[in-house]
């Protein structure tokens, strides 16, 4: 990404047409080694600029430049005054009032100290935040709400059982799909002409990843900002993701849940663009120019994290003969959130000793869940001399654990053999049932224990097993499958064989809006509260966004329970009010909708007229607040209603002039009942009005 200088100016005379500098970044003091290790760093950061006005006369000169932010993992110290955009971020505020000349000069000074940030724990439910909902938006360069960007999100994330598995797929797929091109360091392209064009750099990457998330109603900002690369300091673009707490996410480094202490948080931004600025006024102002726009960023100190060591790396046996196969796995405890790139690399040599089926996986690693396990097949080439024995190292790379190395003998021996005849029980089962893989067993030769074991992506487990010559036993596992779909179990023993079984799991049940439960008729501003009430009887635990009005929450309903949310229902509006409660999630839609009217009590006031001539009287009502139902008004034991009223309304009676008493009956929308009283006077007509009255007719009928 690139900061751009743009500058506003405020004339008298001329407005000029202003060009920019090309900025430029510089490094001192200590050097990084490995980046993406970085545990702490403290920096000093230098913004030396120069911005020239070629004529007239300069008054003032306002420039704000982009800064360090202050947050959770980083601490900032600056040498000048701030200002605030609108979202929050600080700029630093230069001001200089009848500069000596049409030169001026800045120099900024900020301290940073900056720590990774590990993401240990996520909500499993939580509502996204006003402030986080901004980020749900399409914006100019970022379009969420684009079909194809809408679709795709959907497609790279069927299957995920947490938001943060969406999102980490997501950035998998981002950077897998785009190829970095230097080319586009110093252009803005907009998240479709990204996805067409498959190229760019972390701003591309960024502001992909940033619309499919959005796409995904997860929040989403571009950060923008500064990261120490191959080479060296660099302007950088990751994002964050709102998951009930702000989770960052580089899809170009692929820092997931996870992020080193050489990204420096500079802004964040609803669209993918960035800037410095500056404004001038004066008068006969001639070409305004930005000279320079340094950055110097130097680093004071620095530390690195250790190698994660807390973890498992073993294989199904260490002692083949050619022809053999081999199951090497690891077993990680899944202790905070990130994405993980393992490697499995055999020896070298001439012709291939070791054939690794696979070599580089990546996984995603969540926090809270049993070991994730990962797996690898080895084949030994049958093309071995007889009379040698191969020593052959495997190598266990992966950025963030240590490195581990196991040593593969291979020679022809008299080994134990074994024929290995697994079968599953239950070619399809329920999620959340038990599946059982039998496994025959029957021996050729030798006579020490075998290591019988069957690993997946999801289960791993291994015993010893006595079996004398020619005999055969069947060995039984059983375990709870975690994955919809089908699931493959590899069988493998410590004597070299492996078989492979498959079976497919289904889902039974759904996920689903049981009742809603609220008062259909309130009192304006009176308390209530809607509950809503989702029944999950699927077998596995559901992550689910509840759409209520503006609300969006997520929760987690477990398995075969329900659960009930409870919203407070906005009774400061009279009206009615129909309003969709949804939920969602992974292969999740349901929707009900709430038909809410909040009433007040209706205000009424009289009027009365006589139409001597038809000898009627017109009874007018007006009724305000809210509507008037069942109003009846009654006159010497004549009648007359109407269902419902608001505004002006009249009753007409026969009467002849006199005095009447008028009785007045109606509810309001709650079904309250009001009544009223009064007395009215129809008085005689005079005789100048009845002589007026006769004389206008008279006319009239001729």
């Amino acid at each position: 990404m690139r900061f751009y200088a743009v500058i506003f100016v405020y004339v008298v005379i001329l407005i000029a047409i202003v060009s920019s500098v090309h900025a430029e970044t510089f490094m001192n003091g200590m050097e990084i080694n490995d980046s993406r290790l970085v545990k702490s760093l403290t920096l000093k950061i230098s913004d030396e600029g120069t911005i020239q006005v070629t004529s007239g006369h300069l008054k003032w000169v306002k420039i704000n430049i982009t800064v360090p932010q202050k947050a959770v993992n980083q601490q900032v110290s600056y040498s000048d005054e701030l200002v605030q955009d609108e979202i929050g971020n600080n700029f630093v505020y230069i001001y200089n009032e009848n500069p000596l000349s049409n030169t001026v000069n800045y120099l900024s000074e900020t301290y940073v100290i900056v720590n990774s940030q590990v993401t240990t724990s996520i909500p499993s439910s939580y509502t996204i935040s006003l402030d986080a909902k901004r980020y749900l938006l399409a914006t100019k360069n970022i379009q969420s709400d684009n079909d194809d960007i809408k679709d795709l999100a959907e497609s790279i994330t069927r299957g995920s059982q947490s938001d943060f598995e969406k999102v980490a797929k997501l950035a998998i797929w981002v950077n897998e799909y785009l190829t970095y091109d230097l080319a586009y360091s110093n252009v803005i392209l907009d998240a479709v002409s990204v996805l067409n064009t498959k190229a760019g750099v972390c701003a591309e990457y960024t502001t992909l990843f940033v619309a499919l998330s959005r796409a995904s109603d997860i929040p989403a900002r571009y950060v923008s900002g500064f990261a120490y690369g191959d080479n060296g300091w660099e302007e950088h673009a990751y994002s964050e993701v709102y998951l009930g707490k702000w989770v960052p996410v580089d899809a170009l480094w692929l820092e997931v849940g996870n992020l080193d202490a050489t990204h420096i948080r500079y802004t964040v931004q609803l669209d993918n663009q960035v800037k410095n600025d500056v404004k001038v006024y004066g008068s006969d102002l001639g070409e305004i120019v930005w000279v320079k726009d340094d950055k110097t960023i130097n680093t004071v100190s620095v530390s690195y994290v250790d190698y994660i060591s807390d973890f498992y790396f073993g294989a199904s046996t260490l002692e083949v003969e050619p022809g053999d196969d081999i199951i090497f796995y690891a077993k990680i405890p899944q202790d905070d959130y990130r994405v993980l790139d393992l490697s499995m690399q055999p020896c070298l040599s001439d012709s291939a000793i070791l054939i690794i089926d696979e070599k580089e996986k990546r996984v995603i690693i969540e926090a809270g869940s049993n070991d994730k396990i990962v797996y690898w097949v080895g084949h030994v080439s049958d093309n071995l001399a007889k009379n040698m024995v191969y020593t052959c190292p495997v190598t266990f790379n992966s950025r963030f654990l240590e490195n581990r190395v196991v040593d593969v003998v291979i020679s022809y021996q008299n080994k134990s053999s074994v024929v290995l005849n697994p079968f599953v029980s239950k070619p399809v089962i329920n999620l959340g049932d038990q599946q059982e893989i039998v496994v025959g067993l029957k021996r050729f030769s030798g006579n020490d224990p075998i290591s019988i074991g069957i690993v997946s992506s999801d289960y791993f487990d291994e015993g010893m097993v006595d079996l004398s010559l020619g005999s055969e036993k069947d060995v039984i596992f059983m375990f709870k499958p975690k994955h919809l779909g089908e699931n493959n179990v590899v069988v493998y023993s410590s004597t070299g064989d492996i078989r492979m079984v498959s079976f497919d799991v289904v889902e039974k049940g759904s996920v689903y809006i049981e009742s809603l439960e609220y008062d259909e008729i309130i009192r304006v501003n009176e308390a209530s509260s809607i509950n809503i009430t989702i029944v999950n009887d699927k077998a596995s635990d559901e992550t689910v966004k509840l759409f209520y009005g503006t609300s969006i929450e997520t929760l987690d309903v477990p398995s075969n329970s329900l659960i009930v949310v409870e919203y407070v229902v906005d009774t400061s509006v009279v009206g009615t009010t129909i309003e969709a409660v949804k939920i969602t999630g992974q292969g999740i839609i349901d929707a009900e909708y709430v038909d809410i009217i909040v009433y007040d009590i209706p205000l009424l006031a009289y009027d009365y007229s006589y139409d001597y001539s038809l000898m009627k009287l017109s009874f007018v009502i007006l009724v305000e607040s809210d509507y008037a139902e069942n109003l009846v008004v009654s006159i010497d034991g004549v009648s007359s209603g109407h269902e419902s009223v608001l505004g002006a309304h009249t009753f007409s009676f026969d009467v002849v002039p006199g005095a009447y008493d008028v009785a007045l009956l109606w509810e309001d929308r709650g079904g309250n009942l009001y009544s009223d009283e009064l007395g009215i006077v129809v008085g005689s007509e005079n005789i100048i009005a009845k002589i007026i009255r006769l004389i206008t007719e008279f006319i009239e009928r001729i």
